[in-house]
């Protein structure tokens, strides 16, 4: 009886501990699947950091090495940090293991692959039972956060240089446009011959000046633009012949047109675009080479649109590469910043891919570079794809002499030239110096008011505030901007579609003149 109760006390004792180890290896799966799902290399080491005792399944899916390796190669954490980084995180811990302290180190590893790893790793360090010591740490992969970083604060720093450039060009126009003018006003007084060719010179500097504004304003997304739906393959087969006379002899261009959609952007600025770019992969290439010109679509989904800082839908994409002299990741990194080129002294300004960069980020698009030491650079350029859209068309009448015009202009020495020249083309002028000023004027006027001809950037109320006064007082009234700027958010604010045109400054005195008359005309032309 005795011997009975004892093998069942036997067989109890060995289910319950039967039980406790099913119990206990249900647990550890839990935790081995809870730990999978970390985004991160959950690891233990004794004090010494000489053997891996334990190391989540993540380690094989982030850094490609088997689990086997850390567990059973002595030493495996120096095989996985990068050489220039071993000795500074060495010494961190051993500083931390003496005092005792918990440490998070930040260092970079090598993984299997190849790829260069930057991780964050946080160490607790603790004493055994027995008095030794355990090291346990969380290795989290930072690399990508870390390029989001650099790329936040790249975009920080371009948009901070963009704003200063697109600032000091506005203001510069305005200088450029008085010189100018007051040029075109003394020339037509001087009969000698010497002193006109002076003053053809000073034009002509002038207008070099105006093309380095240009590009400021293309770099800081304010140079104006007129939009239309354009086909990149026409584009090209267009300015083919110019872009062969670009390139020497020893460089082939192979251009390769996809059919991708049109996209929505300034003709001109786009023809610049590639030209800048074909021009880049040119200097790249001193010894000869190869250029292809390509176009296509690229469908972006959220994950991909996101990474580039984009919406997702279908891009028009346009790619140039080369077979240079390709780039360094620090070269990268700078390309776009106005004034800094790679180029000898006396080879380039620093302002082609900072105008690209510009130019392309106002269309709305984005630009990729992916460029390899040695081997080449490929440079694409997204653009939204558009529908193609039914075209406006419009009517136009003759030139009232005894047209009404209304000058509205912070700068006095611009307002006073178009106050001039306009005289002087038989309109009646009148001239304030801000928005505010013409709003007053507009209210008490009471005679015909055909046009004002105003600034859009002004302190206090700006052009398109003025325009959205002039809608309710003069509905009739026609406006003409002026400016080195072409925000159509800013410009299009409460004006209605169609009426709003815009004189690009720095411009010819003849140029004011004859913008002016076409708007008064087409006024005339609509019964205004």
């Amino acid at each position: 009886m005795s011997g009975r109760r004892a093998t069942e006390r036997e067989r109890i004792a060995l289910a319950r501990e039967q039980a406790a180890h099913a119990e206990a290896e249900a647990e550890r799966e839990r935790l081995a699947s809870l730990l999978a799902e970390i985004d991160a290399i959950i690891w233990e080491s004794d004090g010494t950091g000489r053997t891996y005792s334990f190391v989540s399944s993540r380690a094989e899916e982030i850094l490609g090495y088997p689990r086997e390796r850390w567990l059973n190669e002595p030493y495996f954490w120096r095989v996985l940090v990068h050489p220039d980084d071993v000795d500074v995180a060495s010494l961190a811990l051993r500083e931390a293991i003496a005092e005792l302290e918990h440490v998070e180190l930040e260092y970079r590893v090598r993984a299997a692959d190849g790829r260069i790893v930057t991780v964050r790793d946080r160490i607790r360090i603790t004493r055994t039972e027995a008095g030794g010591l355990r090291l346990r740490g969380v290795m989290v992969d930072m690399t990508a956060r870390l390029d989001l970083e650099e790329r936040l604060l790249q975009s920080q720093k371009m948009e901070a240089v963009g704003q200063l450039a697109g600032g000091v060009a506005h203001d510069f126009n305005n200088l450029l446009t008085v010189i100018a003018g007051y040029v075109n006003l003394v020339r037509a007084r001087v009969d000698d011959e010497t002193s006109r060719a002076h003053l053809a010179e000073i034009t002509r500097a002038a207008a070099r000046a105006a093309e380095l504004t240009s590009q400021l304003l293309a770099f800081s997304r304010r140079a104006p633009s007129r939009s239309e739906l354009i086909e990149l393959d026409d584009l090209l087969l267009g300015i083919e012949p110019m872009l062969r006379r670009l390139i020497d002899e020893d460089i082939a261009l192979t251009i390769d047109r996809r059919e991708p959609q049109p996209v929505e952007a300034d003709r001109g600025q786009l023809e610049q675009v590639v030209v800048n770019l074909v021009v880049n992969a040119r200097d790249a290439m001193p010894a000869g080479g190869e250029i292809r010109v390509a176009t296509g679509s690229v469908d972006l989904d959220a994950t991909a649109a996101a990474e580039h800082g984009l919406s997702a839908s279908r891009y028009s994409a346009l790619r140039v590469t080369d077979t240079g002299s390709g780039m360094t990741p620090e070269t990268q990194a700078r390309i776009f910043e106005p004034f800094f080129t790679t180029k000898a002294h006396g080879k380039g300004t620093g302002l082609g891919l900072a105008t690209v960069f510009g130019i392309v980020e106002q269309a709305g698009g984005k630009i990729l570079v992916d460029s390899t030491l040695g081997e080449g650079t490929t440079i694409t350029v997204l653009l939204p794809a558009s529908e193609p859209a039914a075209t406006a068309t419009g009517e136009s009448g003759d030139l009232d002499e005894a047209a009404t015009v209304l000058v509205v202009e912070d700068e006095e020495a611009l307002r006073t030239l178009a106050r001039l020249v306009l005289q002087e083309h038989g309109y009646r002028v009148f001239d304030v110096a801000n928005g505010r000023e013409a709003i007053g004027f507009v209210e008490r006027h009471r005679g015909r008011l055909d046009l004002v001809l105003t600034d859009v950037v002004m302190p206090d109320v700006n052009g398109p505030e003025l325009v959205a006064q002039l809608e309710k007082l003069r509905p009739e009234t026609r406006v003409l901007y002026m400016s080195g700027y072409a925000d159509s958010r800013l410009i299009n604010r409460g004006v209605a579609e169609g009426r709003v045109q815009i004189l690009r400054k720095p411009f010819e005195t003849d140029d004011l003149a004859a913008r002016v008359a076409e708007m008064v005309s087409e006024g005339e032309g609509r019964g205004v």
